[in-house]
């Protein structure tokens, strides 16, 4: 993935394709050994490439319409997720990366490297990946742009709209001397799964499968060469592109914090929909305990929705969030691959497309009602699982009713509601362009009474929360899933069903509590469960709470709080501010005001350092630093954001505890704890300052604690209606 990128077409890409053609013409390269089964000029032919009219100026492109954005569940795009295993990731990325042979023209090859300008092995790899979308019956074609590393293209025919186009793209070439796992072949690889798993579905739009070469080009600076003449030709025929999305370097999460970057342009309502899309396929489809969706929309002048932008189609990147180390190194190999986080994208990747593509209905169909056993009564909110090749779900609307398209196969039926046991249906088949009827009694489970009280841990206080509850294998509805304690007592009451696994969360209505979850489990009868919420000691802004010793700041403000000192080291006005001017919104873990070196907001050229008041930690023998963070990265910047103490004032020296790159993205909510027992224990001149130097996009400080502290209550009485917020007695 190049760093280093043009805004402006290099005249390299022209020279590079006419040089192509002269030599390819004249024998002296030749192209692939595959050829395209259904030639076409437009696709082989250089100069047909650009489409530059007798003006200069690019034929405009059909005015693509916004994606649809997916409102509710859908089965079909939930079988296609359901079909991605993180074995076929594997061994697709043992293929690509040279880690096993692979076969391509029928015969065992080694990918040494999938460099653009390697000549055979690159050759090989199109070719590779030319095959696959053979096999899937996608008419595959190539793309000379250059003579040995043509693009690829697979497609499917949109069976309403044909002429609307969604695009899934990924490079597959590397850098010379790297096996390229990260950048590019795991997207490459969630391209190859997208079109195995699509190519079984129909779909309203055109689905196009596109592998680029030229990308990581040489020298640097110039475009991606692969995508911008396939931006270019698309746009010269005025085709309605509705969607781009483009992946680089999905594979990759070294700590865990599951972020997935997708950038948009700031403002392109094209743009933040699909983003749109991405994020609602990963909560509905269950994958956000694997994925946290952030959207970056500020841009990115590289990568291969980059030339799709530049021609006025609406596109995004999905893009790895946590800042590859082994990036263009030898390095980047299959063992710094976190497959499990590469397969969770590659479902969202997957499920992105096909909602975009918008499924057709399925050849066969599923219908039926679910009825009380005992009343006949139709049960609404039912829900009905479907399991044969893979598990499908459905809820029955206000009649009892439901309806599922399904693949000819035969299934197991289960209906599940609140209040009543679940039942089952073996051996429902399903036939090719009939629908089938099945229905569903379900009989009566008694209900139980559960109670007791919410206080507060430390003073027995009671306290106004609500207590929301989950159940399993089926939620409680409304008003079984919600109750509210009364707030001058702290007692609450709800009724619950057997036949449930439960489990309460309980929320104080005051800030400066910890949510408290507990598995309940079944109820067989009458019960009680307390609950004794505790104080969130970093915060500690809980209503009558106050701490004691060292320092504790909140940032409660849009203003510097008293004896905290902001400099200015380039005297630009590029400073530390408490009034999120962007604005971004506290990311850190902490709530409301906080303090942030936002450059992205400047416009870079900042440097500023945020000084604590003087801490007197005499009497300490240990002493700790704790802050919350959001600490985003700039994508090749080269300044830093260091903490630094002092136990000599303002006057220093200062002693670095904690730095980081601009590189590393440590993005929020984050809790930074530092141990500076050997520096500052036992003085009474300490000073913290959070130093940010051109050190990333921006950094988030919130609830900054130097200590130790103690968060305790006062000694004071308080009344429930002082200090609590009032919510309805159930």
């Amino acid at each position: 993935m190049s760093k280093i990128r043009s805004l402006t077409l290099s005249l390299a890409v022209i020279a590079a394709l006419l040089i192509a053609q002269g030599l390819v013409q004249a024998g002296v390269l030749t192209p692939p050994m595959l050829v395209d089964p259904q030639p076409d000029p437009g696709w082989h032919n250089a100069p047909a490439l650009a489409r530059i009219d007798a003006t200069g100026g690019a034929r405009p492109a059909v005015p693509a319409a916004l994606p649809t954005v997916p409102l509710l569940y859908d089965p079909l795009v939930a079988e296609m997720i359901a079909q991605v295993q993180q074995s076929t990731v594997y061994t697709y990325m043992s293929e690509l990366t040279g880690e096993t042979p692979a076969i391509i023209g029928g015969e065992p090859y080694t990918i040494s490297t999938r460099y653009t300008y390697s000549g055979v092995p690159i050759q090989k790899a199109t070719q590779y990946l030319f095959e696959h979308a053979q096999a899937l019956g996608l008419s595959p074609r190539y793309q000379y742009w250059w003579p040995s590393a043509p693009n690829v293209i697979g497609v499917i025919t949109g069976t309403v709209r044909p002429s609307e186009i969604v695009l899934v793209v990924g490079h597959v070439d590397d850098i010379a001397g790297t096996p390229g796992a990260d950048d590019n072949a795991s997207a490459s690889v969630a391209v190859m799964i997208a079109a195995d798993i699509m190519s079984q579905y129909t779909f309203e739009r055109t689905v196009r499968f596109v592998w680029f070469t030229g990308e990581e080009k040489s020298p640097a600076g110039q475009l991606e060469l692969g995508s911008e003449a396939y931006a270019q030709y698309v746009h010269g025929l005025g085709e309605n592109i509705v969607a781009v999305y483009n992946m680089e370097s999905i594979g990759y999460d070294a700590i865990g914090g599951r972020t997935q970057a997708i950038v948009t342009r700031r403002g392109n309502a094209g743009d933040l929909a699909i983003a749109s899309v991405f994020t609602d396929v990963v909560n509905i489809y269950g994958l956000s305990g694997s994925l946290t969706p952030t959207v970056y929309p500020e841009g990115a002048v590289w990568s291969d929705h980059y030339p799709f932008w530049r021609q006025g189609y609406n596109g995004v990147m999905a893009m790895g969030a946590e800042g590859n180390p082994y990036i263009h190194t030898s390095l980047d190999n299959l063992a710094h691959i976190n497959l499990a986080y590469l397969t969770a994208n590659v479902k969202a990747s997957l499920g992105t497309v096909a909602t975009l593509a918008v499924p057709s209905p399925g050849p066969g169909w599923l219908t039926g009602t679910v009825r009380d056993t005992a009343t006949t009564v139709p049960l609404a909110g039912a829900r009905v699982q479907v399991a044969g090749r893979s598990t499908l779900v459905a809820l029955t609307g206000l009649d009892g009713t439901y309806r599922l398209p399904l693949s000819p196969d035969t299934y197991a039926v289960t209906a599940e509601a609140y209040g009543y046991q679940p039942a089952t249906a073996s051996g429902v088949s399903i036939t090719l362009g009939l629908t089938t009827t099945q229905g569903l009694a379900l009989a009566s489970v008694p209900l139980h009474t559960v109670s007791g009280y919410v206080r507060d841990v430390n003073t027995g206080r009671p306290l106004s929360a609500t207590i929301t509850i989950r159940g399993d294998p089926v939620q409680p509805p409304a008003p079984y899933n919600q109750v509210w304690t009364n707030p001058a007592t702290g007692y609450y009451s709800t009724t619950l069903a057997e036949a449930v696994a439960y489990t309460f969360d309980v929320d104080a209505s005051a800030s400066g509590y910890l949510p408290a979850q507990r598995v309940v489990g079944e109820v067989t009868g009458n019960r009680t469960e307390d609950f004794n919420l505790a104080v969130d000691s970093v915060a500690c802004t809980a209503p009558g709470y106050y701490r004691f010793g060292g320092l504790g700041e909140p940032f409660s403000t849009s203003s510097a709080p008293s004896g905290w000192t902001v400099v200015d080291n380039l005297g630009n006005g590029h400073v530390w501010r408490f009034d999120d001017p962007y604005p971004r919104g506290n990311e850190t873990g902490g709530s409301g005001f906080f303090a942030i070196a936002d450059t992205w907001y400047y416009g870079f050229s900042t440097h500023t350092e945020l000084r604590s008041p003087v801490v007197d930690l005499n009497r300490y023998v240990t002493a700790t630093l704790e802050f919350n963070s959001d600490y985003r990265a700039s994508w090749g910047g080269t300044g830093s954001s260091d903490v630094d103490v002092s136990v000599n004032g303002s006057a220093g020296p200062w002693t670095n505890v904690w730095h980081y790159g601009a590189l590393a993205f440590k993005c929020g909510p984050r809790l930074e704890s530092v141990d500076i027992t050997s520096i500052a224990a036992g003085h009474n001149n300490v000073m913290v300052r959070f130093d940010f130097n051109n050190g990333g996009l921006w950094w988030g400080v919130d609830n900054v604690n130097i200590g130790p502290t103690r968060c305790e209550p006062a000694h004071e009485v308080y009344t429930p209606a002082s200090f609590f917020n009032f919510n309805p007695v159930p």
